[in-house]
């Protein structure tokens, strides 16, 4: 796991809800290494990074409408440079579901 020691946030997406949560904020250009994972099913996400200073939001990662993050895949981890102050964020989506929440975890850190 890239961001290993990092406090884990756990996000509960209900029924066709989205859910935001913000994983690391930075004053300044940084490394940030980001873990996230749905824990049953599957769901969509976007995990982007949002400047501080406003401005378009840069896409790191994200599920396709075809291809959704699934429980199976177990944590996907990886590494963004984020170029000036701002915060990495992931919003899930329960878009597919007709019945049950998700569970999902998500953390990051500065390394």
């Amino acid at each position: 796991d890239a961001a290993a020691g990092a406090p884990c946030t756990m996000v509960e997406v209900r029924v066709r809800d989205t859910q935001e949560a913000v994983l690391a904020e930075v004053a300044g250009p940084a490394s940030l290494a980001w873990d996230l994972r749905v824990c049953a099913s599957e769901i969509s996400y976007e995990l982007v990074f949002v400047p501080a200073a406003g401005g378009s939001e840069v896409l790191v990662q994200g599920s396709t409408p075809k291809i959704p993050l699934k429980a199976e895949d177990g944590v996907l981890s990886g590494v963004f440079e984020a170029p000036q102050p701002g915060a990495l964020k992931c919003r899930f989506k329960n878009d597919k579901a007709w019945v049950s929440s998700r569970l999902c975890l998500c953390r990051a850190r500065v390394l």
